[in-house]
């Protein structure tokens, strides 16, 4: 029992390893400031910077085993926006 006791914990510690957390990364090729949509948040993923600056990367972190679903507007003089939103793999 506590070799299978073992095995089951280091298969788990091993899992966990294997199970990454998606990283997506915007870089701005505009001229103008691209501004992050508030429903990124609220889907779970979070950013390193409020608003991305001409030439700027900005990296998203999404939750565990999603991949980025992207949206962006233009807004004219306002500016650009863009919204992350994990998708899960079915």
């Amino acid at each position: 029992m506590l070799v299978y006791l073992e095995s089951l914990k280091m298969y788990n510690e091993f899992k966990q390893k294997m199970v990454k957390k998606m990283k997506f990364k915007y870089f701005n090729d505009t001229k103008r400031d691209v501004s992050i949509h508030p429903a990124t948040y609220e889907y779970g993923c979070k950013s390193d910077k409020e608003v991305i600056c001409p030439l700027e990367i900005c990296t998203f972190h999404l939750p565990e085993n999603t991949y980025p679903w992207v949206k962006m507007w233009d807004y004219g003089e306002e500016g650009l926006s863009i919204l992350v939103i994990p998708e899960k793999n079915d």
